[in-house]
Parts: structure tokens; sequence; C-alpha cells
């Protein structure tokens, strides 16, 4: 049997917390009654990156139960975005990625309502006062609780943030990301550290690892439930100074000649670079004030998008593979930046 956690397939020998090669990540879908339709979404990686240039296909259908998640199942629908309809029984949803001829697989059982999971709504996030070559004794758990993280979201190679997914209290949050290594803390709080392969047994370590290079890092939080309910949000943090960019909710995107913003809400008309460093494949450049209330063309629907898309441009439809930055180019779309969130000052 293929090796699962959470429903979400693994590539042979990789830690669940690592976001590399092609992975099918997380499945979001919530507590639904039968009959009753919803849009089920998944998070994957291709290349270890949070974009494709050539996306994922994605199918999608129902099973009795978890057992037969393996197995061939009957198409329900395809594509990113699909909206499915709750059976009453068969209510095991299975999704295949597939992609350069690889199959990812994950599955689970749709809840009944009522819900209690949502997407995480943000990150709390600041650097620890660990050194770069901590002891074990510095990183079990009650010394790392212990610590109080200072502020911002950049440290610099071996260094070390703590990541506070914002949940409801109770709910369990499972972390992963594109690079470094996690020593996870409470329900919905971890320890990231800018080094792969680092291993702590019990208050010795094993392996202090390698230094990540200097960059952009996506870190994807899975908030689940007991049975089914699960939902996923996606942030970046840095390794070496953060770039200029700009916030688009809790993702990043890097921009160069952006016009300052003086007030919430207001838009920016800028153009589109293909970037292979970037979060989403993508960066910004330059642009000039706009009113989104006044805006008609959003450029987003010439994106290479299956479903199209429309309205101000949104990072996780490239996560979802419902988006791909290949042929963006030089295309003009307009961006409504969020706050600042919490640690990236």
């Amino acid at each position: 049997m293929w090796p699962l956690l959470l429903g979400c397939q693994e590539p042979f020998g990789t830690d669940r917390h690592d976001l590399v090669g092609f992975r099918l990540a997380a499945v979001q879908a919530p507590a639904v009654a039968a009959g009753t339709p919803f849009v089920p979404r998944a998070a994957v990686i291709v290349d270890g990156r949070a974009w494709a240039t050539e996306p994922a296909v994605l199918t999608w259908g129902f099973v009795a139960d978890e057992d037969a998640a393996l197995e061939p199942f009957e198409v329900a629908a395809t594509g990113a975005a699909p909206t499915l309809v709750a059976p009453e029984t068969t209510r095991t949803l299975v999704v295949s990625a597939t992609h350069g001829g690889v199959e990812r697989r994950a599955f689970l059982t749709l809840a009944a309502p009522p819900g209690g999971v949502r997407a995480p709504t943000g990150f709390d996030v600041g650097p620890l006062p660990l050194p770069k070559a901590p002891t074990g004794e510095q990183l079990v758990r009650d010394a790392r609780l212990a610590l109080v993280p200072g502020e911002g979201r950049a440290v610099e190679r071996r260094g070390w943030l703590r990541l506070v997914a914002g949940v409801p209290e109770g709910v369990l949050v499972r972390f992963m990301a594109t690079a470094g290594t996690f020593l996870e803390l409470e329900a919905a709080v971890t320890d990231w550290t800018a080094t792969d392969d680092l291993h702590l047994d019990e208050d010795e370590v094993d392996d202090p690892g390698t230094p990540i290079p200097r960059g952009t890092v996506t870190v994807l939080a899975l908030a689940v439930a007991d049975v089914g309910e699960t939902a996923f949000t996606a942030t970046e943090v840095f390794v070496g100074p953060a770039p200029d960019g700009v916030w688009l909710g809790s993702r990043f995107v890097p921009a160069t000649g952006l016009p300052a913003f003086t007030e919430p809400g207001l838009g920016v008309r800028t153009v589109l670079r293909e970037d292979a460093e970037a979060p989403s494949g993508l960066r910004l450049e330059g642009g000039t004030r706009v009113d989104p209330a006044t805006v008609t063309d959003w450029g987003t629907p010439d994106l290479s998008c299956d479903p199209a898309v429309d309205g101000p441009l949104d990072p996780d439809w490239f996560l979802t593979q419902r988006c791909s930055p290949a042929g963006a180019d030089g295309l003009e779309v307009v961006v409504v930046p969020s706050p600042t969130p919490p640690g990236a000052r």
C-alpha cells in the first residue's frame, strides 16, 4: 500500500513535512450534507515548488470507504476547482493528481455538518533566540516552550522561526514547507529552522542537518478535524533579507517598482514577469494605483487557467494547479495588496 498520511500521499522515503518533488500535499473539503454541492481543492507541489509550468491533472471521485481509495474509481469530475455533489453513502472523496506519468493520490471521508474546521486565517511568525548550532537540551519541547519569539519572518541560514496558525482552539494543524525542518510544539504551533534534515533524538541532536540557501520558503498549514473536514492555507518566510514585494492575503509576491500605498484597499495595475525563484512562479514589475471599484478588466482572464479566473490576482490559483505562470510574462493584471501580516515587518 502506498504511504498515506491524513489522506495525502507522499513520495517514497519523504518526511511528511517536506514539500519536495511531486507531491499531493493537502486536500480541502467542508463538512457537507448529502445532495449538497461543494468545491474541493488540492495543494499540489511539482518539482518542489508551489506552482507548475505544466499543471498536474486532477481527477476526483467517490468510493465506499478508505479501503477502496487506492483502487480504480468512477470519475465524478476533473480539474482544479470542480463542483461536486456529496453522495449519501459513498462519502470517501478521492483525488488523483498526475504529472509526468506519475500519479499521487489522496482521500478523505466527508464529514457531516455542522463543521468546525476552517482554513487558518493567518500566521503569527517570529524568530526564536536559538543559536545556529543548538544542543539537544535547547531543542526539547519544554525548553522551546519557554522561548519568546521576536518580530519578523526573515532569518539567516540555520536560524529559527516560530509559526502559530490562526485556527480555533483544539484544531490540529500539520505544517509542511518547501525547505527547512519543523519541530512541532503544540496543536497549531511549530518551530521551523532554515536547515534541512536536522534530526533530534530525544534530547540529542542526532544530525545537525544542512543550512538551506537564501531565498523564499513556502509554508503550508493543513487544519484537520477528527473525521473528514480539512482546510489549508499557505504563506511565505524568508532566509536572508526579505525581498521587496507585496502580500496578497497570506501569500507573498516579489515586486519591484510598485507605487507606495497610502491607504488600505487600493489596487495596482502591474506587469507580470515569469520568475522561477518566486513562490508562485511570477513577480510584479512597476504599475499604477487603481481603485478596485472602478476596475472592469482585471487582466487575469488572460492567464493560462482551467477553469478560467477573473478578479484580482490570487497566488493560490497556482498552488492548486488551476493556473500556470507559463506565458504570463508581460501580462498586465490588477492586484489588491493586503495589510502586512504579523511577523512580516
